[in-house]
């Protein structure tokens, strides 16, 4: 009973101490990069580098190799501009290159270069040519291009009928993404475009026939 007593007395007179909490410094934010950011950013000029490769078959030409090939490459150095337009519900990025001057012919991947972007900020689209706000909504009602966290896929065509066919890919390119399209049927044709944190960092099309043809305009 004493024992009782004594135990009943002593958990009275406890105090529990309860340690002080330790602040902890607020995370420090930092504002992501995306991958349209550099594409959207602000009006600017960028520079490429455009390849022209090109091969056929001609074992009478002096110029052909020892299989009869004639291969020639030559490059030049594109500027294209980046107008950038923000509205309340979309951003645009209008590019436009004005080509070598000593050029003597302008090739289809500079015209290639040259295309209207628009984003909502998740979805990216582009197309030939338009100022039109009614027609930049249908555009982006239609499948985005590219999204602003893509997943590599590839999707294929009609192929019921042997020899032809068509892929279309999203890949992943360094830093940044590239969407590819391929057709063949006899001859074989593709096209490339890839969009990084820089903007658009390279398109290319090539073509694959009695000879073939490949040009490539790489961002520098």
């Amino acid at each position: 009973m004493k024992v009782a007593i004594l135990l009943t007395a002593t958990v009275g007179c406890y105090t529990a101490t309860v340690p002080a909490p330790v602040a902890t410094p607020p995370a420090k934010v930092v504002e992501p990069v995306t991958l349209f950011s550099g594409l959207f950013g602000h009006d600017r000029t960028q520079r490429y580098r455009v390849t022209l490769e090109t091969s056929y078959w001609d074992d009478a030409d002096p110029a052909a190799d020892a299989k009869g090939n004639v291969n020639a490459k030559s490059t030049m150095e594109v500027m294209c501009a980046v107008d950038v337009t923000k509205a309340s519900r979309w951003q645009t990025a209008r590019v436009t290159c004005d080509e070598d001057p000593d050029a003597t012919q302008r090739l289809p991947v500079v015209d290639a270069l040259e295309r209207l972007y628009v984003t909502d900020g998740a979805s990216l689209w582009w197309t030939d040519e338009t100022d039109d706000d009614h027609a930049i909504d249908a555009i982006m009602k239609q499948p985005p291009k590219l999204t602003v966290h893509p997943v590599e896929r590839e999707t294929h065509g009609d192929e019921s009928e042997e020899g032809f066919g068509s892929t279309h890919a999203i890949v992943a390119d360094g830093d940044g993404w590239c969407v590819t399209d391929d057709a063949w049927g006899g001859d074989e044709a593709g096209s490339s475009r890839c969009i990084g944190p820089q903007g658009v960092t390279r398109v290319s099309r090539y073509f694959a026939g009695g000879s073939t043809r490949e040009e490539t305009a790489v961002l520098e």
